[in-house]
């Protein structure tokens, strides 16, 4: 199993400046809509802007190193894990590490760190969904080995999300 990508491609140049495009778009719009309650509860209209481009750009910047320098097939190879994984993270919401607003606990708190695990849960699942497709075997020909794990592995999420209440989050899965 290779991890990472031996081959040294060209970078798709239209495809990065696409991304930087957006994220630029991004974070205008963020400054923009954000700069009135900056204001009012921190006292500095560009404290959701400065706090997304230092923590948001950060993680998502090293997300993208981390999925352009690894082998593809090695998120087919630990797809299950990463669901688990993420399955977990949003289950430790129900825990006292998880928090909320309005009766609703969909944030997880570590540390300094706070995120919605489902966020989480929506890229490991389409990692683990599309490793599980492109896996050729006799399930495919069979509602009870093709549909049934399918429909598990959906009605396990399901029912975490419900809890939290997150249906958005569920209606989007």
């Amino acid at each position: 199993m290779r991890f990472f990508s031996k081959s040294r491609r060209r970078p798709d140049y239209v495809l990065i400046a696409a991304i930087v495009f957006l994220i630029l778009f991004g974070l205008a719009m963020l400054a923009s809509a954000s700069s009135n309650l900056g204001e009012v509860r921190f006292g500095d209209p560009y404290y959701f802007l400065k706090r997304q481009a230092s923590f948001g750009l950060a993680v998502g910047t090293l997300g993208f190193i981390v999925g352009a320098t690894v082998h593809y097939k090695s998120y087919r190879n630990a797809a299950l894990i990463f669901l688990l994984l993420s399955f977990i993270l949003v289950a430790l919401v129900f825990t006292p590490l998880g928090f909320g607003t309005t009766g609703a606990t969909r944030w997880l708190s570590l540390g300094p760190l706070s995120f919605q695990p489902s966020e989480i849960l929506k890229i490991t699942l389409v990692i683990y969904l599309a490793a599980w497709l492109s896996r050729e075997s006799e399930r495919q020909k069979s509602f009870s080995r093709g549909v049934v794990p399918f429909l598990i592995v959906i009605g396990g999420i399901s029912g975490l999300l419900l809890g939290q209440p997150s249906t958005s989050m569920l209606a989007l899965l």
